[in-house]
């Protein structure tokens, strides 16, 4: 089973094809919510293959497998559609219901939060995982408080550099950051400038990952524009209509800024 990865154009091409060798030989199910990269056929993906945009791959996985599953196991489910801001759907919605939310939202705050603090600490997510399933709540899992703790720190003294820190092209807003979450730095930095376009970047070995978020509903598909800006600069994204990332070479990062900012309509 293969869950959530997004598919660069460059990228797309390989994987698919691995993904499509190790189907012909085993039983492959790979569930994804992420867009395709254009150009991408029928024929390129798994035959298992569950797909669908606007919502999360925690629910769609959950949706396909819960007949064999424990009703316990929609809380699981919760908290990934909660983590990646995919809490709005009919079935989501209808599931909180038939719990407290404010019971769901606390233990997928303490989740969630860990998560940035554990961000390659493979072994710790693992653990969590097993944890989960045995019907264990972040809450009650200590190291996982802590880290939660200690990232909710970390996001306090984000917001106070981004408010410090930031610069406005047109539409985005957009600043480099040497630590902390991309994707809350985005989402905050909208915020602290009233921009339809947060852009949160980190330096990483002579190019700038960047985060990129804009609120749902936005006139453009972000990763799309993206995409397009970011090619010509020997650089690469992709990800969702209102929420992508995206790499370019440092040097070419003040004009990607300027270069989405143009093709968004602004100056």
């Amino acid at each position: 089973m293969i869950l959530d990865i997004a598919l660069h154009d460059e990228d797309a091409p390989l994987i698919l094809a691995e993904l499509k060798r190790i189907s012909s030989k085993y039983e492959l199910l790979y569930i994804d919510h992420h867009p395709l990269p254009n150009g991408t056929r029928d024929r390129d993906v798994p035959d298992e293959y569950v797909h669908d945009t606007n919502r999360s791959t925690a629910e769609l996985a959950y949706m396909y497998l819960h007949e064999k599953l424990p009703r316990e196991f929609s809380r699981i489910a919760l908290y990934g559609a909660i983590g990646d801001y995919a809490d709005d759907t009919n079935w989501i919605t209808k599931e909180l219901e038939k719990w407290d939310k404010r019971i769901i939202y606390f233990q997928a705050g303490i989740l969630l939060e860990a998560m940035g603090e554990a961000r390659h600490l493979y072994d710790l997510k693992r653990r969590i995982v097993r944890e989960l399933v045995k019907g264990v709540e972040p809450s009650e899992m200590k190291d996982v408080v802590e880290l939660a703790l200690k990232e909710a720190r970390h996001d306090k003294l984000l917001y106070e550099r981004l408010v410090q820190n930031h610069t406005v092209v047109g539409k985005v807003a957009y600043a480099i950051i040497e630590m902390g979450s991309l994707a809350k730095g985005a989402h905050l930095i909208m915020g602290i400038a009233d921009a339809k376009v947060g852009v949160i970047g980190i330096l990483e070995g002579g190019h700038v990952d960047m985060s990129l978020r804009a609120n749902k509903g936005f006139a453009h598909d972000l990763a799309r524009v993206a995409r397009k800006v970011a090619k010509p600069l020997g650089g690469s994204a992709g990800g969702h209509a209102a929420a992508c990332g995206a790499q370019v070479p440092a040097k070419n990062f003040e004009r990607f800024i300027k270069e989405l900012a143009r093709e968004l309509g602004g100056k």
